[in-house]
């Protein structure tokens, strides 16, 4: 009996643990994508300038 809440605890940080995971994974990926756009701007401004 003692060992049945063990893999409930377990299995709800997991939840937690694939969450946070995927969340920062998906802000990275948004971050990247507008990296990228603003340097897209960036190169068009420049080549607008020269």
């Amino acid at each position: 009996m003692p060992l049945l809440p063990l893999p409930k605890r377990l299995s709800k940080e997991n939840k937690y643990t694939l969450l946070f995971t995927t969340s920062s994974f998906i802000l990275y990926v948004l971050s990247l994508d507008s990296v990228v756009t603003a340097f897209e701007v960036l190169e068009k401004e420049f080549l607008k300038k020269v």
